[in-house]
């Protein structure tokens, strides 16, 4: 989650490494000194791509059993890479489902003309539901009300199928991260 990478960052993952798996946390442009700019969810984007495909040319990793999971930010990458071809069985975060509206709240921070409809909806899942590749699971806070949960609600239900799975978990935004977690390991495994 966030802009930027830390040891808490990392310590979230212990539920990934108790079950066995290898963890990859990749920092991508513009965060921790990195060189690039922030462009908010859509260069990081492709960052995660060339991180997943430098993961998956690993001879101890297998490419079919590659899994995504993001918190917050984290989240909204994980949920986008579905609209990308990448070696991804299953994605999932906690607190990443948005649509365009997020913007509405980060104008002041937006690296890009906040009124550029285009430019806002490529940043987004809802919206752009319909375009899916792989399996996403979309762990959503009881108490997280920022998340744009009705939205994907009815475009899963104007196109009749997706790949979009909503769950919900017990907390706030920040809460519901370690149930989903959890939960998407279940998954997972």
């Amino acid at each position: 989650g966030g802009f930027a990478f830390d040891a808490g960052d990392f310590a979230v993952t212990q539920p990934f490494l108790d079950a066995g798996l290898a963890v990859m946390c990749p920092m991508l442009r513009g965060e921790n000194g990195n060189p690039g700019h922030h462009e908010l969810y859509l260069g990081e984007v492709e960052d995660a791509k060339a991180a997943i495909a430098w993961l998956a040319a690993q001879d101890k990793v297998d490419p079919a059993k590659i899994h995504t999971f993001g918190h917050s930010a984290g989240g909204v990458i994980s949920a986008l890479l579905t609209l990308h071809d990448a070696p991804v069985k299953h994605s999932g975060s906690a607190g990443g489902l948005y649509g365009p509206s997020l913007f509405d709240y980060t104008r002041d921070s937006t690296p890009f003309d906040p009124d550029n409809d285009n430019e806002r909806q490529i940043r987004v899942l809802v919206g752009n539901i319909r375009w899916m590749k792989r399996p996403h699971y979309a762990y959503v806070g009881t108490e997280d009300e920022a998340l744009e949960v009705i939205e994907a609600e009815e475009e899963i239900a104007a196109n009749g199928r997706s790949l979009l799975t909503i769950i919900d978990v017990e907390g706030d935004h920040f809460a519901s991260l370690a149930p989903a977690i959890q939960a998407f390991v279940k998954v997972i495994k």
